[in-house]
């Protein structure tokens, strides 16, 4: 089977998308062609081979709103007609618009990550844009059945709709070298240990998470950047646990295993619907960690069982995450039970072999191999 993917950005930009993007990829390549194209964040493009995947990394010549105009993808698309199933990832304009002109043959199929939550003009804008390509699709991929029933658009397409969750590899995490660093994780920013990774943006929460921590007996290890970082410093410093907050960017290359696995627990306190899975939960759940997120109608819920893997509280809301916080930091029994509860729930349903077998199964169907529904 021949396996064209269209994603956003490459591989070595942090984020949920890129990584399951390319976890996929790398997945189906053991067994099939395939080949990605991206923009390159850099500007300059190349095409490479990684772990089996042809990757082709677009020039970028500018960005708009978070999105980068690499007009050479429409040459790529069209040079994609020979393949079997060409899969975009919806949240994508320049794709949408490439794909429209290039017009190529091949099952279509839509990886639908998130709503436009915050730019409602913007996706009023695109939207007769981004219909055709929802139109023209033979399936469209919800990573949760929440969110393709809290999706205004995804109810316009059920019909059309498969739910296949995202899912991590799972060797990273059990690494026995990284599971030794993470002691000097843990001896540097001290014990009890909370972590959030993530980009520091709005729809992250992290300065619910800060607020929180007042009154608590625990320092906050923060993995990230992003155009918040002053602002949050700033507000660790003014509610007086700046002492509590460390801020650290981690580089590409290191590996963030280490770090889970030194913490006592991962918050994900996210407040909207951009937040649409949050990948780094499984990752703390594959190391173990009990894990505290928002309901916020998305696969967060999902991916976190309320009170076995985990505990889950209204968004935007401090007192409701720090009784959380106070209840698996006062109960270590407690914790490490949800923790392995969670290793388990991960290794069942959410590895990156499940996820990329999910795929198989929607493409043998749409090319007829199988009637059988994902």
């Amino acid at each position: 089977m021949k396996i064209f993917q269209v994603g956003k950005f490459p591989r070595e930009r942090p984020g949920g998308i890129e990584t399951a993007v390319f976890s996929l990829a790398k997945q189906l390549a053991l067994r099939h062609q395939v080949e990605v194209a991206v923009s390159a964040t850099g500007g300059v493009g190349k095409t490479f081979s990684w772990e089996g995947v042809a990757c082709h990394q677009l020039p970028t010549w500018f960005s708009i709103f978070s999105t980068p105009v690499s007009p050479s993808l429409i040459g790529a698309l069209r040079r994609a007609s020979g393949f079997d199933v060409l899969q975009i990832s919806y949240q994508n304009p320049m794709a949408a618009l490439a794909y429209w002109i290039a017009r190529p043959a091949g099952r279509l199929v839509i990886w639908y990550h998130h709503d436009i939550v915050r730019q409602v003009w913007l996706g009023r804008l695109l939207e007769p844009l981004l219909s055709h390509l929802l139109k023209k699709a033979d399936a469209i991929v919800s990573t949760s059945r929440a969110y393709a029933g809290s999706s205004i658009i995804l109810r316009k397409f059920a019909d059309k709709v498969r739910v296949i969750p995202l899912g991590i590899e799972l060797s990273p995490f059990e690494d026995d070298k990284e599971i030794r660093t993470s002691e000097i994780v843990r001896r540097r920013y001290g014990s009890p240990l909370i972590l959030f990774i993530g980009r520091l943006v709005y729809y992250k929460g992290l300065d619910y998470l800060i607020e929180a921590m007042q009154g608590l007996k625990a320092n906050l290890l923060v993995i990230g950047s992003g155009p918040l970082e002053s602002r949050l410093r700033a507000g660790a410093q003014t509610r007086g646990v700046g002492p509590q907050v460390h801020f650290l960017e981690v580089p590409f290359d290191e590996p963030l295993a280490r770090y889970l696995h030194a913490c006592d627990l991962l918050v994900l306190p996210s407040v909207e619907r951009t937040e649409a899975f949050g990948l780094v939960l499984l990752e703390a759940m594959a190391c173990g960690k009990p894990v505290i997120t928002t309901e916020i109608g998305t696969g967060t819920s999902f991916v976190c069982s309320d009170g076995v893997t985990g505990l889950i509280i209204p968004p935007q809301d401090a007192p409701a995450l720090r009784r959380a916080l106070q209840k698996l930091l006062s109960n270590p029994v407690l914790a490490r039970k949800m923790g392995e509860a969670g290793q388990n729930r991960v290794r069942q349903f959410f590895s990156a072999e499940v996820m990329a077998e999910s795929f198989l199964e929607l493409y043998r169907s749409l090319l007829g191999f199988h009637a059988q529904r994902v």
